[in-house]
């Protein structure tokens, strides 16, 4: 198996909000917010991670802070991205930190999802 995860969804209750703030974080644009009526998403950069991923808003996703951690690349060195969560709206939950395969980082998001970075630097 090459890479075990093919894709995610991270769970929003503001989609424009969120875009806005992964925006920011990442330095890099999500795509286009597609409207599906019930769902709307915006795919997060492809190449960003294996397989990938979006943000969705839709009834019966509830953000939160209870559930799996999604762990983004942070690219050379996390503290980058880890600096920019809280002028976009985030708050940092766990600086960054040593870990036996890298560093590791994790933030709490414009919506209330707790996210991490990793790089191994």
């Amino acid at each position: 198996m090459e890479h075990p995860i093919t894709w995610f969804e991270i769970p929003v209750v503001d989609i424009e909000r969120a875009v806005k703030f992964y925006n920011a974080v990442i330095d890099g644009e999500c795509g286009e917010i597609r409207d599906g009526g019930i769902r709307k998403m915006a795919v997060l950069p492809y190449g960003m991670v294996a397989g990938g991923g979006s943000l969705v808003q839709t009834e019966g996703f509830v953000p939160g802070s209870d559930g799996i951690v999604i762990y983004l690349p942070g690219g050379d060195d996390l503290q980058v991205m880890l600096d920019r969560v809280e002028p976009a709206g985030g708050t940092i939950t766990r600086p960054k930190a040593r870990i036996d395969m890298g560093y590791i980082g994790i933030f709490t998001d414009s919506e209330g999802n707790t996210v991490g970075l990793f790089s191994q630097n």
